[in-house]
């Protein structure tokens, strides 16, 4: 039969016994001649169809008596040929998940497997089937399996000894799990730890082209669960663990911690106690000794979950074990210790395991810790006594710590060394709950005063931490002693503002913060800028308090102050970027109707200052969306008055930005019109960057006068040297003004088709000045390393000249690092021309007019070394060493240390290993 007759022939034969019109002794009966036929390949044909029958048959379809009849003749083809027991297998995997399969007939096929089917000689997709089948077995027929007894255990034993495969492995360790606790191991429990414990520890890698998500850790956390699935295993698991955990390798160490870890969750606690000192010993060296950080952390992590089970045991002996460790790391609390902190670290993790341990450290550790710190005079070895001591509180919440904790934090709070008083702060802030309301109010007040003083970054960000947990737990107090109104101006508004910035995602606090900040906004010039500053933060990290301003209409009370500002005055800049940028965050989640309400309400206001006008009119053009501009709401006229006439370079810049907003939202009838008039006014020293801008408004949307306005960019590229950095700004998407957040119209790999286009256009030139070759660069810093890659071969002359010829640093760099990331890839593109861009690269090493590029060339062949054969690189290996002994010489110490790991690598290049 070929292939498409036997689908054919399944598909009927399923059809028939589903609806009962063909019985499955029938259906058996019709493949007669394959099934009994003396050819084996016939056989197994037949064999498969059936087994395919069998999988995709509903179970309903199948009586007791039929399956039993199956199981029997699957019992006899499993005795077949090798191919035929092969195939037969998939057919018992069927009938041992049915339900209705009688008792005899599992065991009659599990007995017929584990005597006639050596399972380790069998392919890996065979042996997958036959792990199946125990797994659906124990699952389906747990009794039946349970009465097999021994025999079903040696038979699993033997099939799963020698196994390698670690799809299989992984399927293994999955469900022997469940199989350890259903099953009664008796005296072979030895035997089967035996067979796990060949795969301890777990040493695989998978190879880089396999399609499996197996790793080392999923067959690693596998296996441990296996070991720590029966308290049976501990005698032989925790000796085990001890052996590997001397070992030097880490991945030894690391499984060997987990094994003591999760064992814990299984074995008996004597059996810790056994071997209890040998542990201590073990852990103890790794702590003190191991330079890897991640591996003490596990370490102390293991050590806490060891003491949490032995306090499971007789409380005596747990109690001189406790004992006995604080004794032996007692003298190595003293700050200017080497010790100190892996000893501190080691009695953490011991108080962190059970309420009795937390209670014998902290009576026996606190003391001296409480006693060095008031002799200590170093402010910065008291920082470091007090966070640990608060360590020890907070993990076990001792009422013997508590007292001393409150008076030490209290007088860290008034130190002058900030460093203290960080921890004064945040070790009285995790007190607060525990301390008497007297304390508490005190500290409260220490806040009040701090909240507002001109401290350093750290101890800022430790007082706002302070005061949002203490928040969370009393608000009242913190309302009434900490955030109390006062009369603040200047440095003391902006820190008090912050403050509250902070608060502002706690429910009892978002609307008294956001009337605060409400009322310093409009109350006078200083106050407004230093609220509208910390308000643009606020509203970018919690966006949802957007809500609450409109509610109350804080931009048209914002409007109405702003327009009595007088007209004379300088405002700051500062002030402008945060009043725009509040703005648009308030506007740009808002619906058409409010945007059009409000844009009118502020356009139709008279503003005494026009820096503030434009200020807050873009702030509320550059998200609108495109109906709203479309609607003709917008101040072409104004904006383009001061991009090209404001002195001020923020209130050009914002009008730009607003601008190209505008040309990338607007119809097509009112786009031709307004682009006529920019035209028109397009020339003065403020033509390069409205003709950025202008371009990058069409060419995101797609227009197809952006390219036109591209053109006269690139015509003015040999006469003005900026024109290389407005093409990067139309390329660069770190400025977030046109995004699809303010509704703008981006289009789909519009950089790649600007990128090609000015491409082409630089092609075309025959003999490119400098400022061609510096855009070559400029270009490429934010275009798709794709389109690169793929028009390599067009743009590589340009891409060489600049090397050679390009005075500009910045362009210089951009095309290195490309390069750099290209050879780290792999990519053929530089493989193919590896000689031209090694030799001007080399050059580049020697570049006067940058330290930067001299590194970034020679960051470029050092990679070459990592990614190229040898045979590709010999050629070049006295040139390369010869001119990286000049840079060996140069006069700054970064450039001279890459040179010397880079030429140390060429000159070992064709060194014998």
């Amino acid at each position: 039969m070929e292939a498409p007759s036997i689908d054919r022939t399944r598909l009927e034969a399923l059809t028939h016994i589903s609806s009962k019109a063909l019985s499955i002794q029938d259906a058996v009966d019709q493949m007669g001649c394959l099934l009994l036929s003396p050819e084996h390949q016939k056989r197994d044909l037949g064999v498969l169809l059936l087994s395919d029958i069998l999988h995709n048959l509903p179970s309903a379809c199948l009586s007791p008596e039929q399956a039993a009849v199956l199981a029997a003749f699957l019992s006899e083809k499993l005795k077949d040929h090798h191919q035929v027991a092969t195939s037969a297998l998939k057919g018992v995997l069927a009938l041992v998940g049915l339900p209705n399969l009688p008792p005899d007939g599992t065991v009659q096929l599990l007995t017929i497997i584990f005597n006639h089917i050596s399972c380790q000689q069998q392919l890996q997709l065979d042996r997958y089937v036959i792990f199946q089948i125990y797994h659906s077995a124990l699952t389906v027929h747990t009794k039946e399996v349970q009465s097999m007894g021994l025999d079903f255990v040696y038979g699993v034993i033997s099939s799963i000894e020698g196994e390698r495969d670690p799809k299989n492995l992984m399927y293994l360790f999955q469900w022997l799990q469940a199989f350890l606790q259903v099953v009664d191991l008796q005296h072979l429990t030895e035997e089967m730890f035996d067979v796990l414990s060949c795969y301890f520890p777990v040493d695989f890698k998978a190879p880089p082209t396999s399609p499996t998500l197996i790793t080392r850790e999923a067959l690693a956390m596998g296996l441990c669960r296996c070991l720590t699935s029966i308290s049976a295993f501990g005698p032989f698991s925790i000796p085990l663990a001890l052996e590997k955990l001397d070992s030097a390798l880490k991945i030894a160490k690391v499984d060997a911690l987990h094994l003591l870890k999760f064992g814990c969750l299984s074995y008996e606690s004597e059996v810790y106690y056994q071997n209890s000192i040998e542990i201590w010993a073990q852990l103890q060296k790794e702590i003190f000794a191991s330079p890897d950080a991640q591996l003490r952390s596990q370490c102390l992590d293991t050590l806490t979950h060891v003491m949490g089970k032995l306090s499971e045991g007789d409380r005596k002996n747990f109690e001189n074990t406790v004992l006995d460790i604080v004794g032996t790391l007692r003298g190595n609390l003293l700050p200017d210790s080497r010790l100190f902190h892996q000893s501190s670290s080691i009695l953490l993790s011991i108080a962190k395991a059970s309420d009795l341990s937390g209670r014998l450290v902290a009576e026996r550790v606190g003391p001296l810790i409480e006693n060095t710190l008031k002799i200590t005079p170093d402010p910065q070895q008291k920082a470091t006594l007090l966070h640990t001591l608060m360590e020890f509180f907070q993990a076990n919440g001792a009422d013997s710590l508590r007292d001393c904790c409150s008076s030490l934090c209290a007088q860290a709070i008034l130190s002058s060394n900030p460093h203290l008083a960080v921890e004064g702060f945040q070790g009285f802030a995790s007190l607060a709950g525990v301390v008497s309301d007297e304390a508490r109010q005190g500290f409260l007040l220490s806040l009040h005063q701090a909240v507002v003083a001109p401290l350093p970054a750290a101890l800022k960000l430790a007082i706002h931490n302070s005061l949002h947990k203490i928040a969370e737990a009393f608000p009242n107090e913190v309302k009434l002693r900490v955030l109390r109104n006062e009369t603040l101006t200047g440095s003391g508004l902006e820190a008090y503002l912050a403050a509250l910035a902070e608060m502002v995602d706690l429910e009892n606090f978002q609307a008294s913060v956001m009337e605060t900040f409400i009322k310093y906004s409009i109350q006078d010039l200083d106050g407004s800028a230093a609220a509208l500053r910390q308000l643009s933060d606020l509203l970018g990290k919690h966006p949802e308090t957007v809500a609450v301003l409109v509610e109350k209409d804080f931009l048209g009370q914002l409007v109405s102050f702003l327009k009595g500002l007088e007209a004379l005055r300088a405002l700051p800049e500062g002030f402008l970027r945060a009043l725009n940028q509040t703005l648009q965050l308030i506007a740009r989640h808002q619906p058409a109707d409010w945007q059009s309400a409000n844009y009118k309400a502020a356009s139709g206001s008279r503003f005494l200052n026009e820096n503030l006008q434009v200020s807050t009119l873009t702030g509320l053009v550059i998200p609108m969306t495109i109906s709203v501009v479309q609607d003709h709401l917008h101040p072409m006229d104004l904006l383009l008055n001061a991009a090209l006439n404001s002195p001020e370079e923020f209130v050009r810049d914002i009008s730009l930005k607003a601008l190209a907003s505008l040309l990338n939202k607007l119809k097509e009838e009112d786009l031709n019109g307004n682009l006529a008039t920019i035209r028109q006014r397009c020339e003065g020293n403020g033509k390069i960057s409205l003709a950025t801008w202008v371009t990058k408004g069409l060419v995101t949307r797609n227009h197809p006068t952006g390219w036109q306005w591209t053109d006269l960019l690139l015509d003015c590229l040999a006469d003005d040297s900026q024109v290389g950095r407005g093409l990067r700004t139309v390329l660069d998407e770190s400025q977030r003004v046109l995004s699809k957040e303010n509704h703008c119209q981006i289009m789909p790999l519009y950089r790649q088709k600007f990128f090609i286009h000015c491409m082409n256009r630089l092609n075309r030139e025959q003999t490119p000045t400098e400022a061609h070759l510096s855009a070559v660069g400029l270009l490429m810093e934010n275009t798709p390393k794709m389109a690169i890659v793929n028009h390599f071969p067009k743009i590589f002359r340009l891409v060489l000249l600049c090397l050679e010829k390009s005075p500009d640093p910045e362009a210089l760099v951009v095309i290195l690092q490309t390069i750099t990331d290209f050879v780290k890839g792999g990519e053929a593109i530089i493989e193919d021309r590896l000689e031209d861009i090694l030799v001007r690269v080399l050059d580049l090493t020697v570049f006067q007019s940058s330290m930067v590029v001299r590194l970034c060339a020679i960051t470029c062949i050092h990679q070459m070394t990592k990614t190229y054969k040898t045979y590709q690189l010999l050629p070049f290996k006295g040139r390369v060493v010869e001119q990286l002994g000049i840079c060996v010489d140069d006069r700054k110490r970064l450039v001279r240390r890459k040179a010397m790991e880079c030429r140390a690598l060429w000159f070992l290049l064709d060194a014998p290993l």
